[in-house]
């Protein structure tokens, strides 16, 4: 597996070379309920950082840090997002 870099920025993270502000909208690529990527399905998202709740919908399971926030039900980890290749360039 691939060492993943993160580095935090002011209003911002650098993730394995690549940018990302807060606020900043983005174009990602949709998974369904097994982790497969829809190559068909282009979500659009913004930047966010906070406490979220990701796609796995576990009540629960919260998490602190980065998130692509495509509306108030569906969120991804955004160094999720980078790692799988999910965001559109």
């Amino acid at each position: 597996m691939e060492k993943i870099r993160v580095r935090q920025l002011k209003n911002g993270v650098e993730i394995n070379g690549k940018v990302f502000r807060e606020g900043e909208n983005v174009k990602i690529k949709d998974i369904d309920v097994m982790g497969r990527i829809k190559e068909e399905i282009i979500l659009k998202g913004t930047v966010r950082f906070g406490v979220y709740n990701d796609i796995e919908n576990w009540p629960d399971t919260y998490h602190l840090g980065w998130y692509i926030e495509v509306n108030s039900e569906k969120r991804y980890t955004l160094v999720d997002a980078v790692v799988f290749n999910l965001i559109l360039f």
